[in-house]
């Protein structure tokens, strides 16, 4: 550069010095419906643009070009990726899970601190999340009708369940105690290749016409169950030829956590095909109210006619099944003329979920090789591999328990269930082919995931339409590949390692019962100081209700094997078929239910414990029939029928002061103790 253009431009940048800077990007922001309150404004350079469309931020933001001038905030979340940007569909949905603060309507917060957030630059305001979440619901009818419109010819199955807020506010005013929100829940779930099932087919209908058979229960116990239950579940399960799938053991163990964000059930727990069909303000405690929810899927089938002449089946619990078959009674007396005629397509069936739930409540003597392996494969491993021949047989026997135990209600809806399979089975109606065929996606799992989803986005605050609406915010969202981008998996908070030591000390402690049992063997006695004769039938009245064990102490009937049930326990050291002694010498056998026999003696009665057996004939007829007797009262029964609303609760496991050799020093030692008490217990 010559002396003279250095000169002008040394003269030119002083005087340039000398004047007032003025602003040279003043906006606006060129962000559609851009609601930042920001004087600052950034213009797009060719480098910004890049930066940008490599991290994947202008999927959102398509029409910026180099030269646009954009708010200094959006810039921040665009260019520079520090926070999703918050104006866009997918991010308002998104931002209340990510966000610390979770600057949402649901969270709590109020609505001046949501627009103090927005403010600031990190949040949308009030207004725009409720905005957008209304304009959600509103929608959700469209979407509903196009899914049933594109499944008609799919076998659609329902889940129909209640949800309530159990975040309520239990401060009492002065016209309530409780603040609780009750919903009534309804779920589609589609399968694929598989065709809708007809209602009737070859002139029989899907429909019992004695709603629940007990002569085709017992023909079936008799022919074909009762032998299974003579022998143990372990036993039994040792004989099946079936092929399982491989599950591990902390797969098995996070079953029923719910949340699709446990890493361990990301897969299965993904709601595809499914849809909410509806979420109602209202409770399901009469048959009634079960009417009304059922609505919901009948409002669609008025336009769209998906359920016309086809069965919907409908998973639910035991009050879902109860009310249900009620409403079919009344439909077909013609009692109601307020039922619809679509009822006639809803055909209730058992929740594998709930019936492993309830299973797992009771603790009874037999748990190690009957009851915990039947009650936890029921749905973690039968259900869920397909195994139906498996799974009703598990099921029949899980009903047997329920019998013995008393359990309320459980002691039916099995019942009920198995009526309607052996039905379908005699009159070959193809239900039963679609249920053997997608047993895996007759699951009541659709609609827990929903109520798990809403309880982790809801607050105590939150009423009704704020519920609904944010359900149909998360059905809307459930496919969402930007959440998925930004969601943090959950995993099960005990390892591999930390599973095998419980185990091991699980082991150590029931070596020990099994020692003090077997030292204690001959000293256990009746509490009953009346022994009855064993070679007549003995009167109910005089039979025991509990036992005297040396080592667990008073023991009640129901704890005990079955056979204490009957009206012939057990004999100590006697043959129950003909009385005579049990010589070791002898070919004997002894039962699950705790009878014994010569084994001649249970050949000549076809392998079958006549004791037993009468007793679980009894027990079909008698609930049976006092579910019938229900189904045809007009009088609605307890409403608290099953406690399966129970809430997981998860611990930090991250702040033990244990060290890690510490753990390991515990682990051999306990390994060690194990070996040894397993070796000396030929020297009992």
């Amino acid at each position: 550069m010559s002396n003279n253009k250095r000169a002008k431009y040394s003269n030119f940048q002083k005087t340039h010095d000398k004047m007032p800077k003025s602003k040279i990007n003043h906006g606006p922001c060129s962000i559609y419906n851009c609601n930042k309150s920001s004087n600052d404004f950034r213009c797009l350079s060719n480098l910004a643009i890049r930066k940008a469309s490599a991290k994947g931020n202008l999927r959102l933001y398509p029409y910026l070009q180099p030269g646009y001038q954009i708010c200094s905030p959006h810039y921040t979340s665009i260019v520079e990726n520090q926070l999703p940007e918050p104006t866009s569909a997918p991010a308002q949905a998104f931002i209340p899970t990510t966000l610390p603060v979770k600057p949402s309507i649901g969270s709590g917060v109020t609505c001046d601190a949501i627009n103090a957030l927005s403010s600031a630059g990190v949040s949308v305001t009030h207004q725009t999340v409720y905005n957008y979440k209304k304009k959600i619901a509103d929608e959700h009818p469209i979407r509903v009708k196009k899914y049933f419109d594109e499944n008609k010819n799919n076998l659609c199955i329902y889940n129909l369940d209640d949800y309530h807020n159990i975040h309520e506010n239990r401060r009492p005013d002065c016209t309530s105690l409780s603040s609780a929100v009750y919903l009534a829940t309804c779920v589609a779930k589609s399968v694929e290749k598989s065709d809708p099932v007809p209602i009737m087919f070859n002139n029989k209908s899907v429909h019992n016409s004695n709603n629940i058979d007990a002569s085709i229960v017992c023909e079936k116990l008799i022919n074909q169950y009762q032998y299974c239950f003579d022998l143990s579940y372990s036993q039994q399960m040792a004989q099946w030829n079936s092929s399982f799938s491989n599950f591990d053991r902390i797969e098995q163990l996070s079953i029923h956590f719910y949340d699709n964000v446990i890493e361990e059930q990301k897969e299965e727990h993904k709601m595809k095909g499914a849809m909410l069909v509806g979420v109602k303000e209202q409770q399901l405690h009469s048959m009634q109210d079960y009417l009304n929810a059922l609505n919901i899927v009948f409002d669609y089938n008025k336009e769209i006619g998906h359920l016309d002449g086809n069965v919907a089946p409908i998973v639910a619990n035991w009050p879902g099944q109860h009310y249900i078959h009620q409403a079919l009674i009344h439909f077909h007396k013609k009692n109601e003329n307020s039922i619809p005629k679509e009822i006639v397509s809803v055909v209730p069936l058992l929740g594998p979920l709930h019936v492993a739930l309830n299973t797992k409540e009771q603790v009874i003597m037999e748990l190690l090789d009957n009851i915990v392996p039947a009650s936890l494969d029921i749905y973690a491993l039968l259900f869920r591999s397909g195994s139906f021949d498996n799974y009703v047989e598990t099921i029949f026997r899980i009903w047997t328990f329920a019998l013995r135990w008393h359990r309320k209600n459980y002691n039916k809806a099995p019942l009920a269930f198995l009526s309607d399979l052996f039905y379908w089975e005699k009159i070959e109606h193809p239900m039963r082919e679609a249920i053997k065929k997608n047993l895996v996606q007759f699951n009541d799992y659709w609609v827990e995931n929903m109520h798990s989803r809403i309880r982790a986005t809801t607050s105590p605050k939150d009423a009704a339409d704020n519920i609904q609406k944010q359900a149909y915010l998360l059905d809307f969202h459930k496919y969402s590949a930007f959440r998925e981008m930004f969601s943090t998996t959950k995993r099960y908070p005990y390892s591999p390692r930390d599973l095998k030591f419980l185990t091991t000390k699980t082991c150590i402690f029931l070596i020990s019962q099994f020692q003090e049992i077997y030292r204690k063997n001959e000293e256990t006695n009746l509490v009953s100081s009346k022994i009855p004769s064993p070679l007549k039938r003995r009167k109910k009245k005089e039979l025991p209700t509990s036992y005297n064990l040396p080592t667990l102490g008073e023991i009640d009937i129901t704890s005990m094997p079955t056979g204490y049930s009957t009206l012939f326990p057990p004999l100590f050291n006697n043959c129950d078929h003909c009385y005579k002694i049990l010589n070791i010498n002898d070919q004997t056998i002894i039962l699950i239910c705790g009878h014994g026999f010569h084994l001649e003696c249970y050949n000549s009665m076809e392998k079958k414990c006549r004791h037993c057996l009468n007793y679980y004939k009894k027990g079909i007829w008698k609930n049976v029939n006092a579910f019938l007797n229900g189904l045809n009262s007009e009088k609605n029964f307890d409403k608290d029928l099953d406690d399966d609303a129970q809430e997981d609760t998860e611990e930090d496991n991250n702040n033990s002061e244990e060290t890690e050799i510490d753990q390991l020093n515990r682990q051999e030692s306990l390994e060690l103790d194990l070996l040894n008490r397993i070796s000396e217990i030929n020297s009992w």
